[in-house]
């Protein structure tokens, strides 16, 4: 049951958070003031209760909903990386594929929109494309609707008042699948070297020992790319030409990665 308050004969309840609340509490808080007003606004924008009404309420009254209003803020900043399969939003349920199903093209989409540096901005567009509505669902498998371009802004649109733990399950979501591509070339790698004695002892160990580690770390991720540029320098190595072109990947998916978790 949702928190709840009441003015004169108008009742008010906290609703679930969705983007838009969330960009517009953000703008809100870059003001940096601690005024009643600044919290006015806050409970307006979580409530849908006008500022004016608000005024009205007793002041023991308004120190109780603050105290919840405080208690959905600190739930909205604390970090999630739960992956929510499927959700409902405007009585319609969306599901996220399953990673080896997802295209070339919703990755080259994916791509566009990370590579303006604003991820943070980017949330609805980054959400509209891994969430899809759900056609037919038998037990835990899910049939999605193929992914389509074409309303795209229509969507992300549509998105801006998607919950905001589908959006953070859609980040979860895709943050794992990236760091999914960064273990398989880096598996990629060793068995390769493996093979062809394209590396030195020493390398490859940091690799295993790597490949034992949490994927995608800041760490992992240079310690990756290092041994991705000393390949390319290796001399009359066929794999040397090869792994240029992987470690472009590479590098774009680890900037992807940052940009998410910053």
């Amino acid at each position: 049951m949702k928190a709840s308050f009441k003015i004169n004969q108008n009742t008010y309840e906290f609703k679930e958070l969705s983007l838009r609340m969330y960009y517009d509490i953000k703008e809100i808080l870059k003001t940096g003031k601690e005024t009643r007003e600044e919290e006015f606004k806050i409970v307006s924008v979580m409530t849908g209760c006008p500022e004016a009404e608000l005024k009205l309420l007793k002041f023991t009254d308004w120190l109780v909903v603050w105290t919840e209003t405080q208690m959905q803020l600190v739930s909205m900043s604390t970090s999630t990386e739960s992956i929510r399969p499927v959700i409902e939003f405007n009585g319609k349920k969306f599901g996220l594929p399953a990673v080896e199903d997802l295209t070339i093209g919703e990755f080259a989409d994916l791509d566009i929109i990370l590579s303006t540096n604003k991820a943070e901005e980017k949330l609805a567009e980054i959400a509209a494309v891994l969430y899809r509505p759900v056609v037919k669902q038998k037990g835990e498998k899910l049939i999605l609707e193929t992914y389509d371009s074409e309303g795209f802004q229509d969507r992300v649109e549509e998105f801006r008042d998607f919950p905001l733990a589908g959006i953070r399950s859609a980040n979860a979501f895709f943050l794992q699948s990236a760091n999914s591509l960064l273990k398989s070339t880096a598996e990629s790698l060793v068995e390769k070297s493996q093979k062809q004695n394209l590396m030195s002892q020493e390398g490859l160990e940091a690799l295993q020992n790597l490949l034992q580690q949490d994927p995608g770390g800041t760490l992992s991720i240079a310690l990756q790319e290092k041994i991705l540029l000393d390949l390319t320098k290796l001399p009359d190595s066929q794999y040397a030409q090869a792994s240029t072109g992987l470690r472009g990947a590479k590098t774009r998916i680890a900037s992807w990665i940052k940009r998410l978790r910053k």
